[in-house]
């Protein structure tokens, strides 16, 4: 059936009434189809790419966490590497006082040991006297 106003009307193998021709309308149908076939790939595509952020995110998290731990780190270095001059100017402050007292300690034995020379010394003297003392005695 054809209408003036240039529409066709047709009938289908259904017997459904069709304004459009047979060709148009399997070509629609087939657009129609590849439209749903496309809408499904950009769905797919859209799960891929929700995945993939997720995955990226998680990433960007541990290594967000990874930098942070190897800053602190870095940081724990560098303080250690400054504990580590303190503590060796402190070891170093210690072994000259302890060098100073060794010094004293070493004057002092050797003081002593000039006395108790000096003490052996004046004993032997005195030990000399009394025996000359004691052997003139006996001849008066």
């Amino acid at each position: 059936m054809n209408e003036d106003n240039g529409v066709q009307i047709s009938f289908d193998e259904e017997c459904r009434i069709r304004v459009l021709d047979p060709e148009q309308f399997k070509h629609s149908e087939m657009l129609e189809e590849e439209c749903r076939g496309f809408v499904d790939k950009i769905r797919e595509f859209n799960a891929s790419v929700h995945t993939i952020v997720e995955v990226l995110h998680e990433n960007a998290a541990r290594i967000d966490k990874e930098k942070l731990r190897a800053i602190g780190q870095r940081n724990k270095v560098e303080g250690e590497l400054e504990y580590r001059l303190r503590q060796k100017a402190s070891l170093q402050t210690m072994l000259k006082e302890k060098m100073l007292e060794l010094d004293r300690q070493n004057l002092q034995y050797q003081s002593l040991l000039r006395i108790e020379s000096e003490q052996l010394a004046l004993i032997e003297r005195l030990s000399n006297s009394e025996t000359l003392t004691e052997q003139e005695a006996p001849r008066k």
